[in-house]
């Protein structure tokens, strides 16, 4: 393939991507974006977060192509601030999901459109807290965030994904057995000892065979970027992919390109290389 040849959309995952360690987005990063936006070329975001938690990074890269998030579950656009698809997980599976976790003490959470519950033991909602306080900053609507005591609370809640945080390994275990005991939910894990529980037949790739339908496209003028194994549905729907210095060795064998590290600018070095230089190399 001749640099940046017949490529039209390129979607990134965020966490261990796209957004450094810290969580930030890089200078480098918002002027290669643009860079490639100037050449014609369309950008979006998949991501196992839900719309909500993508506001911030939305308007820093002004970002006007539908994002892809929760995993596949919703397509939103940030324009007309509406779904433009969206498959919810069934009051029944969380309900199930719920009294496994709390029978077992796991740290539990469930992401909908009206905001984040978790259980008294989580862990997870320091992560947005920690979007919170990012959102605040760049003066973005926060993520309401609930404790999770009754799940009767949700029957009347939209929910796209939930989450099951393991504390070690055999804890991690005994969630991927109940996973696989489970019908109507679709598995993966977007970090260690983190199960993603989303609606059946839910994945990155479903999400993005989605937007592509929706913008038109193929399958060969599509790249992604990647970082862990929930990414790997994401790289069967792409001409071309790049897998982050800093990913899973399963995803880097599934990969074109291997690009430098998220904390090293790895997104925007490989997107100056390939669409900006004219080198064809990253």
């Amino acid at each position: 393939m001749t640099t940046g040849s017949g490529i039209r959309l390129v979607v990134c995952d965020l966490d261990g991507t796209l957004l450094a360690s810290s969580g930030a987005v890089s200078g480098r990063t918002r002027a290669a974006v643009n860079g490639i936006r100037e050449k014609g070329i369309l950008f979006s975001f998949c991501s196992g977060r839900i719309h909500t938690m993508l506001d911030v990074y939305v308007r820093i890269l002004g970002l006007t192509t539908p994002v892809i998030t929760a995993n596949g579950a919703v397509i939103f656009d940030p324009c007309s601030r509406r779904p433009v698809t969206s498959v919810t997980v069934p009051y029944g599976q969380t309900q199930l999901w719920y009294r496994f976790c709390s029978g077992h003490a796991v740290d539990f959470s469930v992401l909908c459109f009206e905001g984040c519950w978790f259980t008294e033991n989580s862990t997870r909602i320091e992560r947005f807290r920690q979007y919170n306080e990012i959102a605040c900053r760049e003066r973005q609507a926060v993520i309401p965030l609930h404790a999770l005591n009754d799940c009767g609370v949700l029957k009347d809640k939209t929910v796209v994904k939930l989450l099951a945080y393991a504390k070690d390994g055999a804890e991690f275990d005994l969630l991927r057995k109940f996973s696989l005991q489970t019908e109507g939910v679709a598995c993966t894990s977007s970090m260690p000892r983190l199960l993603d529980i989303s609606p059946g037949g839910v994945s990155k790739g479903s999400g993005l065979a989605e937007l592509i339908r929706f913008l038109g496209l193929q399958k060969e003028q599509v790249c992604v970027f990647g970082d862990y194994i929930n990414d790997l549905s994401l790289f069967e729907q792409a001409g071309l992919r790049v897998a982050m210095g800093n990913a899973c060795g399963e995803l880097k064998m599934k990969s074109d390109y291997v690009c430098d590290t998220n904390d090293r600018d790895g997104v925007a070095r490989f997107m100056e290389s390939y669409f900006l230089s004219g080198r064809g190399c990253a």
